[in-house]
């Protein structure tokens, strides 16, 4: 706990909560007042929420971030925050020194969707890693299924253990067309991990998606393809809800896809409901379904 006194202003008692806040902060880059509500104030509203925020960000541990998506300010940890927190990270290496973003508005949708439906609870046999863990933790402090890797880092990692299997899932939030030769890189890359058994993309049209694919694909037959797309309008309004538009998967809505990955992944309806927490941009009572649904969410299974 830490205590702060700015000219003209009470003291602030940092909390317990508001540790893990700022960690969750560290960890996700970019997270709005539903997802935090959601996470780490289950019992009260979307208002009391943004009041402790609001706090925070009033004596810097915390500022606001305009993300350019239908919801358009979400929290990032501030250097004050950061500086505080140090201590508290996995590993407090030069590797481990940093903690903002580039590009907020892809680290916002990434983080988004990367923890979707879990963002109250993880189920069994499940597990995350963000970007920010892979880039700044050392390998030994990630979990042991994560790929040992110098070449690539994803947006992340999703895995799955559903007692007779595992499986690796990577993500990759693509805003930005990028020349064709890094495509050919990125084939190559995930050719060569065996150990991912599927890649996540999401892009912003069809078109883009279409182009990617054909890189990626290099045998043309997309049944055998382990790269799945989504487009960013549908993470951005549907989140786990999005249907997966191009790959062997195509069609099947991306909750599913993990249900039938794992089987304690919650079903469409529970993901779709609690990955809107992630999105969602409302901060009035009563005016977004994430409050509306609050008290009628059911703990992951």
């Amino acid at each position: 706990m830490d205590k702060l006194k700015t000219k003209g202003e009470r003291n602030i008692s940092l909390t317990e909560r508001d540790d893990d806040i700022l960690l969750f902060l560290w960890r996700w880059k970019v997270v709005s007042t539903a997802g935090i509500a959601a996470r780490f104030f289950p019992n009260g509203s979307k208002m009391s929420t943004y009041r402790r925020l609001n706090k925070l960000r009033h004596h810097k541990y915390i500022k606001l971030e305009d993300v350019k998506w239908s919801c358009k300010y979400a929290w990032k940890l501030s250097k004050k925050g950061y500086v505080y927190i140090w201590k508290q990270l996995p590993t407090q290496t030069d590797k481990s020194r940093g903690y903002n973003g580039e590009f907020p508005r892809h680290d916002f949708l990434a983080s988004a969707f990367h923890i979707g439906g879990w963002i109250t609870e993880m189920p069994d046999g499940a597990g995350v890693v963000s970007e920010q863990s892979i880039r700044r933790q050392e390998p030994q402090t990630l979990p042991w299924w994560v790929p040992k890797t110098d070449f690539h880092n994803p947006d992340g990692y999703w895995y799955f253990n559903n007692g007779e299997q595992e499986c690796i899932v990577a993500l990759e939030v693509e805003l930005s067309v990028k020349p064709t030769e890094k495509y050919k890189s990125f084939r190559s890359f995930y050719n060569s991990m065996e150990n991912i058994n599927y890649c996540i993309w999401v892009v912003k049209n069809r078109a883009f998606a279409k182009r990617i694919f054909n890189i990626l694909d290099e045998s043309g037959s997309s049944l055998s393809c382990k790269h799945q797309f989504l487009l960013t309008k549908d993470v951005d309004k549907f989140n786990w809800g999005s249907e997966i538009i191009l790959g062997s998967k195509k069609g099947m809505i991306f909750s599913d896809f993990l249900r039938s990955l794992g089987q304690n992944i919650p079903r469409t309806s529970d993901a779709h409901v609690q990955g809107l927490c992630m999105v969602e941009a409302g901060l009035s009572r009563g005016k977004t379904s994430t409050y509306k649904h609050h008290k009628k969410r059911k703990k992951i299974n």
